[in-house]
């Protein structure tokens, strides 16, 4: 049954609070604010985010080519340019920001010049890849948006802030999760409002639906990576 823009959106927050989809649970999150990771496994981690983070902006960039709808475009290319440039923040890209935050860390440049994903790091790459070649611009979009830019400002803030306390990060060296709290707060607005607008049709909201809740499990795999360093 189609649902109405306010329920679509009700089932896919109430999805996003199951488990293995709710990232803010997830229990790297508490492992880092106690300062038990070890400093391999923060470094393994955050080079494992970057591995996938360095793709996104060619998948938001498939999303601007495919949309049809002219100011929906100009809303894709906004995020396009701070992502690619951190051109609203005034920053730098965000792939870059993270690059920096890997590299204070302790990761050498070589090392991750070398470093390949992690296999759950891989299936959220692919099937990322899936959704911006393979799929309806919207789920190109929101596919990745909703699921990660909605939960992003808990997550990367959580992430961001026990990198301070525990680890000897900076504000500065850890910029790019820091910047996520309120940028991505802006940026799932505006997804809410796209998918509000656009998601027409009953397979349509289905297929939106399947995309999201895979994207944030994948995205959880992400999470566990740390277990392998």
């Amino acid at each position: 049954m189609l649902a109405t823009p306010d329920t679509l959106v009700q089932e896919i927050e109430a999805g996003l609070r199951q488990p293995g989809r709710n990232l803010a649970a997830h229990p790297v999150l508490e492992l880092l604010d106690r300062g038990t990771l070890t400093r391999p496994q923060v470094r393994g981690l955050l080079t494992q985010m970057y591995l996938h983070v360095r793709e996104v902006t060619r998948w938001i960039a498939a999303a601007f080519a495919a949309c049809p709808d002219p100011k929906i475009r100009a809303m894709i290319f906004e995020n396009l340019l701070e992502e690619e440039r951190g051109f609203y923040s005034q920053t730098k890209g965000h792939p870059e920001l993270l690059r920096e935050c890997v590299l204070a860390a302790g990761v050498s440049e070589d090392e991750l010049a070398a470093a390949r994903p992690h296999p759950n790091t891989s299936a959220l790459i692919d099937w990322c890849e899936l959704m911006a070649r393979q799929r309806h611009w919207l789920i190109a979009l929101e596919g990745l948006g909703i699921a990660l830019e909605t939960q992003a400002p808990a997550v990367f803030g959580g992430i961001g802030r026990a990198l301070i306390k525990n680890y000897g990060f900076t504000e500065q060296t850890a910029q790019f999760f820091l910047l996520h709290v309120s940028v991505d707060e802006d940026h799932g607005d505006v997804n809410w409002e796209i998918l509000r607008q656009h998601a027409q049709g009953e397979a349509l909201q289905r297929e939106l639906k399947e995309a999201i809740f895979k994207t944030a499990e994948k995205w959880w795999g992400l999470l566990d990576t740390w277990q392998a360093y």
